[in-house]
């Protein structure tokens, strides 16, 4: 499906700051240093090639031809190691005062002036920084979970972000086609700060803010040569042109003075519950909408440039004990019988298999479930452009949800 208005609640959020209008380092705690694994561009310095095994995910990966039109590549992810997994009640994270502060001292930086709004069980909070930075926070307890959480540098921000680089893992993954992400996957360490360095400080203040149980779900490195080769790149090929609009260069701004002070990294990460990946896609239905969980980070030679924390959960009771989840191969057996019968997609394709949490409400409250999720692409007749469709399978009971 050719998604170019792809924009998560949090990007919409930033949107209209910028649209109205962290610096230094930071000790790393000693525990949150102990789950800092060897980076891409750390086995590169020593020599070696990155694997999976060295961030310890090395994961089970499925092929098979099933027919001339269904072909299954998919890896496997977010297995339990001991093939258990729990349900739990779960409430949106909430931040006070307190969790801002700490995370801003983190920065290097405080409030110097702040407004907060609490209406109809909806909380608007939104402050301007010494550094000249702005932080803000939007809550809401209505329909569905909301909790938004945002540090910005508003030019930074325009700068990273006038180039469709990485608003979310779900449109890095299914949207490739027209973004230019890819362009920035080579590790490497910059001078400011080596990788490790960096995600190390964005741990810290992640920390303080009272973020638990992170995951690195990915790290692109934001060079200014390649951003350079993006302009032009977006500004030239027609597969970034706007849809029924034409503009000049596409509608990308063409800049000729990218420099190193420009070079960033870009982490996303993922929660997690009991090393069980919480969601991170987003999903809008007729009747609902699915507010996926994400952190993401540009960290550059100034610190923090732009922070975004959505949908984060606080873990409650344990409602149903950990028990065996079904295995990845009769998930795929699910979802092979479900795709297999329609004869209208076609060149299907399953590519993932993710064990992740989901939230589901039971009558007033939230419950933490977790399930196998299954993404499958296809084509419909007289189309090149891919589809997407995902399948939701209870991971206790097997059954389509």
């Amino acid at each position: 499906m050719r998604k170019k208005g792809i924009y998560t609640m949090a990007a919409l959020l930033v949107l209209a700051v910028c649209l109205t209008g962290c610096t230094g380092s930071a000790e790393m705690p000693e525990e949150t240093t102990k789950r800092i694994v060897p980076t891409a561009a750390d086995e590169l310095e020593a020599g070696n090639t990155p694997t999976a095994s060295a961030a310890n995910t090395e994961p089970q990966h499925f092929v098979e031809t099933v027919n001339d039109n269904f072909h299954i590549d998919a890896m496997v992810t977010g297995y339990p190691v001991d093939g258990l997994a729990g349900v739990y009640t779960g409430e949106p994270l909430c931040f006070t005062q307190n969790n801002i502060d700490s995370f801003l001292k983190v920065c290097k930086d405080e409030v110097l002036s702040s407004t907060e709004k609490k209406i109809d069980g909806k909380t608007r909070y939104d402050a301007q920084c010494k550094s000249g930075n702005r932080v803000l926070y939007l809550s809401s307890s209505q329909y569905h979970p909301l909790s938004v959480f945002q540090y910005i540098n508003k030019e930074k921000y325009k700068m990273y972000h006038d180039y469709p680089i990485y608003n979310s893992e779900e449109s890095f993954l299914t949207n490739r086609m027209y973004t230019v992400g890819w362009m920035f996957e080579q590790p490497k360490n910059f001078e400011f700060a080596t990788e490790r360095e960096a995600e190390q400080h964005v741990r810290a203040a992640l920390t303080a803010l009272g973020i638990p149980n992170l995951i690195l779900l990915r790290t692109l490195y934001v060079d200014y040569e390649n951003m350079e080769k993006a302009g032009k790149l977006l500004a030239t090929d027609e597969n970034y042109a706007p849809l029924g609009d034409r503009r000049e260069n596409n509608g990308y701004p063409i800049r000729d003075d990218w420099s190193e002070a420009d070079n960033a990294y870009m982490f996303s990460f993922e929660l997690s519950i009991d090393g069980v990946p919480i969601s991170y896609r987003h999903d809008t239905q007729d009747t609902a909408t699915y507010c996926g969980t994400q952190v993401i980070v540009w960290y550059t030679h100034e610190g923090i440039a732009f922070l975004s924390v959505e949908t984060p959960w606080t873990v409650g009771k344990l409602e149903i004990s950990p028990s065996e989840v079904i295995p990845a191969s009769e998930a795929l057996t699910i979802a092979k019988e479900k795709f297999e019968q329609n004869l209208v997609y076609q060149d299907k394709r399953i590519e993932a298999l993710r064990m992740e949490y989901q939230y589901f409400q039971n009558r007033k409250s939230w419950m933490l479930r977790p399930v196998w999720q299954v993404r499958l692409s296809y084509k419909i007749k007289d189309c090149d452009i891919p589809y997407f469709e995902y399948m939701t399978i209870d991971a206790h009971t097997g059954k389509e949800l």
